[in-house]
Order: C-alpha cells, then sequence, then structure tokens
C-alpha cells in the first residue's frame, strides 16, 4: 500500500469517527453505562468476554499498555472474570508467538554464532 492511501485511510477513520460522535451528540441519542453494562452481563456474556479475550490478545501482541483494558474489563465484568481473562490471554498470545517462532525456524539451534556471541555478552 502507498504511503498517499495510508495516510487517508488513517484521515478517513478520524473524520468517520468524528462524524459518528457529532451525529450521537446533535441526536441526542443516550447512552448510559449501566445499561449497557447490564446488557453485556445478562444478554451477550459469553460474545462479550469472547471479544474482550481476543482485544486482550491483540493487545499483547501489539505490546500496548493494558492499564486502560484492565480498567474497562473490571468495569464491565467482575474482577475475577477479569483475572481469568488475561490469563487466557497470555497463554494465548504467548502460544501465538511460539507458533510462529517455529514456523519460522527461530530456535536455539538455528541462530547464528554472531548472535550468540552477543548474548553471551550480555548475559
Amino acid at each position: 500500500m502507498k504511503n498517499i492511501s495510508k495516510k487517508y485511510l488513517f484521515y478517513g477513520f478520524i473524520a468517520f469517527n468524528i462524524i459518528a460522535v457529532l451525529y450521537l451528540y446533535f441526536s441526542d441519542y443516550k447512552i448510559e453505562p449501566k445499561m449497557l453494562k447490564t446488557l453485556i452481563n445478562t444478554e451477550y456474556f459469553l460474545t462479550s468476554y469472547i471479544v474482550y479475550i481476543l482485544i486482550l490478545i491483540l493487545r499483547g501482541l501489539t505490546l500496548l499498555p493494558g492499564t486502560a483494558f484492565l480498567l474497562a474489563g473490571i468495569y464491565i465484568f467482575s474482577f475475577a472474570q477479569v483475572f481469568f481473562a488475561i490469563q487466557i490471554a497470555i497463554v494465548g498470545y504467548c502460544f501465538i508467538i511460539y507458533n510462529f517462532a517455529h514456523k519460522l525456524n527461530l530456535g536455539h539451534d538455528n541462530l547464528s554464532d554472531s548472535f550468540l556471541n552477543i548474548s553471551s555478552k550480555i548475559l
């Protein structure tokens, strides 16, 4: 993808979000957090929990700070549910990284001598 199209995609995403927020603001659409929390915890609990775990896995792969995701999760779910979601996500993204390393033949046997020399100096 060229840099120009990435730039248009980024600015289009920003413009779409601004237009959506302005539309919701001027249409007097009321979003109540208690209503959303009740809906997520009752009718769509399993779906929202799986989506939360997938978001945590993506967060782990991209190395984003986890504080915002932790606080949002504690607001929506209970502390124990958030704890288990984080543990599942950690196992999930470690498994993904391990499988990618295995597919790319990145192991201790396949490392070059120069890399091993550098790592031995560091350790």
